[in-house]
């Protein structure tokens, strides 16, 4: 059994960029228990940012062997990245840390 509430990060791919660097960012999670869904907004400053698809799938949700929808999109103003991921199927979320 997990001590604590589940954890979640955002891990840049640098600590500093430049204008016209490419960032990526990794949301991780840790402590978790029992996660089969995780549904988010990522809000940014458009001025700053700009989104460029395609966002890919960490591993976390089907580390097990799994199969999951993901699904990663502009809000269509700019912003705001709306993400959803899910486990298929009835059982069990998955236990632990990851991306």
């Amino acid at each position: 059994m997990n001590a604590g509430p589940a954890t979640v990060r955002l891990v840049p791919s640098a600590p500093s960029f430049r204008v016209g660097d490419r960032v990526s960012v990794e949301v991780r999670i840790e402590n978790a228990t029992n996660v089969a869904s995780v549904p988010f907004h990522l809000r940014y400053n458009r001025q700053v940012l700009e989104f460029v698809p395609p966002a890919t799938q960490g591993s976390f949700l089907n580390s097990d062997g799994a199969n999951s929808v993901f699904l990663a999109t502009d809000s269509g103003g700019g912003g705001e990245v709306v993400v959803g991921l899910s486990r298929l199927g009835g059982g069990d979320g998955m236990s632990g840390a990851g991306t």
